[in-house]
Formats: C-alpha cells, structure tokens, sequence
C-alpha cells in the first residue's frame, strides 16, 4: 500500500463482517444495541446508494448475503431504517421460519436484560437444515459442556482439608449445578 494508507475491506465486505459479527452475537446470545444501530446506521445512510447495494449483490454469495439479510431485518425491525432494494429483497426472501421467529422473537435479545431467555436458539435451529446438528445446538444450549470453576470454602489451606470440608464441597457443586441446569430449562421455557 502506499505510504499513509491503511489497508482494509472494501465497503461492501465491511458491512458484511459487521453482519455476521451481530450474527454471532445473536446466536450465542448476547448480542448489544450497538452491534445492531451500527448496521441500522449504515443501512439508513446507504439506502439510497443502488450502485453500492448492485456492488455488494455481485460480491456476496447467496448465503452470506442471507445471513447479512438477518442483520438487517433485525436493525429494521429496532430502528425503523431505511433500507435498500436490493438488501430489502434479501429480507423478503428469507425462509419461512427465520420469518416466523422474527414475527415472535425480534425483540427478545434485548430484552435479555430484564428477563434471560433464549429465544435466539429458535432462531438458530431455524439455520440448521441437519436434524443432528438442531438436536446438537439445543443440547448445548440448555447443558452447556464448559462449566465455570466451582469453588466452596476456596480459603481453606490444603493441610485442614478432610472429609466434612470434601462433602460440603461436593454438595455445593451439585447443587451448583443444579441451580444452572434449572436455570437454562427455564430460559426457554
């Protein structure tokens, strides 16, 4: 690059990072306002620039340009951008129950808030075309495999440790766990 420049994506690919990084966190569940009013903002100020929206059709393959469609329909649906043509057809064009969560969920992720949920595991599981792979997401979403540290009595030096102290720290971490467990049933109840 020349001296003083900085490389980096082009419009349409940074726009297209953007989207798949609050695809990321949507799905995982802990998606920001901002991931979402940084889209919303682009789209609103792009909306009319056809040339630029003809630019990123031609470069983004139909999947991606479907993923990017959630985004969008997402920074529509929480700040009533603008939003271009052909971005706008991409919209319409998703499948019937990305739609139907939309119709259901679209406000949940910020909601989380005041009320955990995971409603964005519907979501995902309406992405997943493999019957496995559905049942896969939803195990791990509700008894997820990686578990915090648990630690009870933590200060207690290695030389008074004894059968009581083992007990109580067994006891602890089942009912830690079960806490947890319950915890994430419930969020999708």
């Amino acid at each position: 690059t020349p001296e003083g420049e900085v490389p980096a994506l082009n419009l349409a690919d940074r726009i297209g990072y953007a989207a798949l990084h609050l695809i990321r966190h949507l799905l995982r569940g802990d998606l920001r306002l901002y991931h979402t009013y940084e889209i919303a903002h682009f789209l609103e100020r792009t909306a009319n620039d056809e040339e630029f929206w003809a630019q990123w059709r031609c470069l983004h393959s139909p999947s991606l340009r479907r993923m990017e469609a959630i985004a969008f329909r997402l920074a529509r649906e929480w700040f009533r951008c603008r939003v271009a043509g052909q971005s706008r057809v991409e919209i319409d064009t998703l499948p019937e129950r990305v739609q139907d969560w939309f119709q259901l969920f679209a406000q949940s992720p910020y909601r989380t808030i005041m009320r955990p949920n995971k409603d964005e595991l519907w979501l995902h599981l309406a992405l997943i075309e493999s019957g496995v792979d559905r049942r896969r997401v939803f195990a791990r979403r509700l008894l997820p495999v990686r578990t915090p540290p648990v630690h009870f009595a933590a200060h207690v030096p290695a030389s008074a440790h004894n059968w009581r102290l083992r007990a109580a720290r067994w006891l602890f971490t089942i009912g830690f766990f079960a806490r947890r467990g319950l915890h994430h049933v419930a969020t999708v109840l």
